[in-house]
């Protein structure tokens, strides 16, 4: 991802959130594929807006959830936003 500040990702419109008791899943109907996620990534795909940076997640994170290190938080976010962009869930 590098250290592009500008970049804003973007979930695809037509993908559906659905969380359960026990956790949740990313389900993509066109291209019929799912990711199963947990409660940060629940909460980092809630941000993925097109108008948050990674930056911007990364801060929420680090308000929400205080025993995490910033430089772990980033490296975690972007390796979360690399892997559902890998399997299609974000806007080009």
């Amino acid at each position: 991802m590098g250290d592009d500040k500008t970049l804003c990702p973007s979930a695809k419109d037509d993908i559906v959130l659905r969380e359960e008791d026990d956790g949740a899943f990313l389900f993509d109907p066109i291209q019929d594929s799912f990711q199963a996620l947990n409660e940060t990534g629940v909460f980092v795909f809630k941000e993925l807006n097109g108008k948050n940076t990674i930056d911007d997640i990364v801060n929420k994170i680090l308000s929400q959830y205080s025993n995490i290190e910033p430089d772990a938080a980033k490296k975690d976010v972007e390796m979360f936003i690399e892997q559902i962009k890998g399997r299609g869930f974000l806007v080009d």
